[in-house]
């Protein structure tokens, strides 16, 4: 079973979707996220309570439930 690696880019206002494939081997795989408001998913309908820790990283737990992932390292 590969392993999974979700990123989470650093920040605050980096993203991570765009950018060149990072891994220095292909050996696993992984999923690129932009938080909320930032790269793929600025909303300027978005308000700074909308961005926060806590909604980020339920976002994450979302992503990782919806598809299905059992073998991941959650990265950032």
């Amino acid at each position: 079973n590969t392993i999974t690696v979700v990123y989470i880019p650093g920040g605050p206002g980096d993203n991570s979707i765009g950018v060149a494939d990072p891994r220095p081997s292909a050996d696993y795989n992984l999923i690129l996220t932009d938080p909320r408001g930032g790269g793929c998913n600025v909303d300027s309908r978005l308000q700074s309570n909308d961005i926060t820790s806590d909604k980020i990283s339920s976002d994450i737990v979302q992503l990782i439930a919806q598809l299905g992932l059992t073998n991941y390292v959650v990265h950032g």
